[in-house]
C-alpha cells in the first residue's frame, strides 16, 4: 500500500486567496492580485472544521499580511498599509493607516518599528510605523535593472532576488543594501529561508550548458558542495527535523535529501472528476501498480495551484487555487518533520 502524508479535511472556497498567516488559532487570508479586495478571518480552533468568521473588505488588493505582537498589518496596493488591534482576534479593529498613494506593495518584512516594503518597480519603500500622519515612505531605495516583489526574513537581514541580475540581496534596518552577493555559476531567482540555511533556485553554468538548480547556503551565505539539478521552480520550501528539505510545487512534492544530494519525488495531489475528493498518488518507484488503491484509467484532475501552506501541530494548511484546505497530516509522514 503507498503511504498517504495529507488528509483532506475541509474545503473552503474563496473568491481570491494568495497568502495567509495564522495567529491565536486564525488565519488571515489575503489576495495579492486583487480578485476580492478583502482580508478572509478563518477561525482554526476546532482544525478539523475551519470556518470562515468574516471577511474585512477594501477598496483595492491586500498583497500581504503580517502579525506581530497582537497587531496585525495589512498592505492595500497603492493606498496604504492598515493596522488593527487584535485584542478580539475574530474582530480586528483599525487602529491607524499609513498612507502609500500610487505605490504597488508586492510583499512587507519587519525590523523593529519600521516596515520594509516590496514595490516592485520602486524597489524597496520603509515606513516608520511610529509616524502615522508622516508622508510615506519615509526612505525608498530603487534596484537597478529589475523589481522587487518579495522580502524573505533570515537573523537581521531580508533577502530578496529581482529576476533580472545575477545576485542575492540582503537589506538591514536602515534601508541600506548592505551586500549583494554573487555566486560563482549559479544565477539566483528565488530565495527561500530556514533556521540557518538560505535555500537558492536558479540558474546553474555547468561547462557550456545552464541547468536548473538549487543551491544550499549555510548561516554565512556559503555554499554548501555544489548546486543540485532541480527542472521546475518550486512554489514553497519546507526545513525538516532531520535536516532535509521538502519543495512544493503546484500539485506535488519532492525531498531534498542533503545527504545523498538527490531529490527524492513523493507524490502528486488530485482530485476526483465527479466526486472531488482528494487522491494522493505516491511517485515511490517500488509502487505496485496493481495495488487496488491505485487505478490508472480512473479519471483524475490535478489539485489547483499550490501558493501557501502552513504546519500547526499535526495539522497543514494550504491554499490551492483560491481554496483554503486543511489536511490532517499522516503519523509516518514526513510532513510531521516540518519545523
Amino acid at each position: 500500500m503507498p503511504r498517504f502524508h495529507l488528509e483532506l479535511l475541509k474545503r473552503i472556497a474563496l473568491k481570491g486567496a494568495d497568502r495567509f498567516v495564522i495567529h491565536k488559532d486564525h488565519a488571515f487570508v489575503c489576495d495579492l492580485y486583487g480578485k476580492t479586495g478583502k482580508i478572509h478571518i478563518i477561525n482554526l480552533e476546532n482544525p478539523e472544521e475551519p470556518d470562515l468568521v468574516r471577511s474585512v473588505r477594501f477598496q483595492n488588493a491586500i498583497g500581504n499580511v503580517f502579525v506581530q505582537d497582537n497587531t496585525l498589518y495589512a498592505t492595500e496596493n497603492k493606498r496604504a498599509i492598515h493596522k488593527f488591534d487584535l485584542g478580539d482576534v475574530s474582530d480586528p479593529q483599525l487602529v491607524d493607516s499609513f498612507v502609500l498613494l500610487g505605490y504597488d506593495l508586492y510583499d512587507m518584512g519587519m525590523i523593529g518599528d519600521y516596515a520594509f516594503l516590496a514595490m516592485n518597480r520602486e524597489g524597496i519603500g520603509i515606513v516608520d510605523l511610529n509616524l502615522p500622519d508622516e508622508i510615506q515612505p519615509v526612505q525608498k531605495q530603487k534596484i537597478e535593472n529589475g523589481s522587487v516583489e518579495r522580502l524573505v526574513p533570515f537573523g537581521e537581514y531580508l533577502l530578496f532576488t529581482n529576476g533580472s541580475d545575477p545576485f542575492l540581496y540582503f537589506v538591514n534596518g536602515s534601508l541600506n543594501i548592505v551586500e549583494k552577493r554573487e555566486f560563482a555559476d549559479f544565477n539566483p531567482s528565488k530565495v527561500f529561508c530556514g533556521r540557518d540555511e538560505v535555500v537558492l533556485y536558479g540558474k546553474f553554468k555547468k561547462g557550456k550548458k545552464e541547468i536548473n538548480a538549487i543551491s544550499i547556503l549555510d548561516a554565512t551565505f556559503q555554499p554548501l558542495g555544489d548546486p543540485i539539478r532541480l527542472e521546475r521552480s518550486p512554489n514553497l520550501c519546507f526545513f525538516l527535523s532531520d535536516g532535509n528539505i521538502l519543495l512544493g510545487f503546484d500539485y506535488s512534492y519532492v525531498l531534498l535529501d542533503k545527504t545523498q544530494r538527490s531529490i527524492v519525488p513523493l507524490f502528486a495531489q488530485f482530485e476526483q472528476n465527479d466526486s472531488k475528493d482528494y487522491v494522493e498518488i505516491s511517485n515511490d518507484s517500488n509502487r505496485n501498480v496493481s495495488d487496488e488503491s491505485y487505478d490508472e484509467n480512473t479519471k483524475r484532475v490535478r489539485m489547483d495551484s499550490l501558493k501557501c501552506a502552513v504546519k500547526q501541530g499535526s495539522f497543514f494548511f494550504a491554499i490551492h487555487g483560491d481554496d483554503f484546505i486543511s489536511f490532517r497530516i499522516g503519523d509516518d509522514s514526513l510532513f510531521q518533520k516540518i519545523i
